[in-house]
């Protein structure tokens, strides 16, 4: 019994290769088809000239730095979470303005990595950003680099448009400088 299935199976296998050679055009289905090599290409003699002038970066696209200071927990607010007031200054002014951020923590335990993450608001004269945030560092390391992305819908005069930031420190959680981007949704 075991060898009929046994050689069924075989069957089978010869059976599907068999198939998938003749399928491939080949003239012979036991030879692998052989393939052309590709046309040899000189590598050009001189570098290409790097441009005179540096492109403009995309509509939209903003950098900045802001500076963050802890404040009192809220009568509201989870008292394990943190509590900043920020300074945000951009290239775009739309993304400038102060900022209310709430962090939760996974760890805060020195030397241990952690990361973080809340709702954070941008407001100034043009509207506001209602944002969600989350970062990641190792907390009160020497030469520490702390990590935030954000995540922002307009509100007021921003009404349409998304933002989206990156931000990068060496002093968490108190001053960032960000790379970041506004598209209209």
């Amino acid at each position: 019994m075991r060898y009929n299935k046994l050689a069924r199976l075989v069957g089978g296998v010869a059976a599907v290769l068999l198939v998938a050679a003749c399928s491939s055009g080949a003239d012979n289905p036991t030879v692998a088809p052989t393939v052309a090599p590709a046309p040899a290409t000189d590598a050009p003699s001189v570098a290409p000239a790097a441009p005179s002038v540096v492109p403009a970066a995309p509509e939209g696209t903003f950098t900045g730095r802001v500076h963050c200071r802890n404040v009192e927990t809220p009568s509201d607010g989870d008292p394990d979470a943190l509590y900043f007031t920020c300074n945000q200054v951009a290239t775009d002014p739309r993304m400038a303005g102060t900022v209310e951020l709430q962090w939760s923590l996974s760890s805060a335990e020195t030397g241990q990595p952690f990361v973080a993450w809340g709702p954070s608001t941008v407001t100034n004269d043009q509207g506001s950003w209602v944002c969600n945030e989350a970062g990641m560092g190792v907390a009160e390391q020497t030469d520490p680099v702390y990590t935030r992305d954000v995540a922002c819908v307009g509100k007021g005069e921003n009404i349409g448009l998304s933002a989206w930031m990156h931000a990068i420190s060496s002093i968490a959680p108190t001053d960032w400088a960000f790379i970041g981007w506004i598209a209209k949704t």
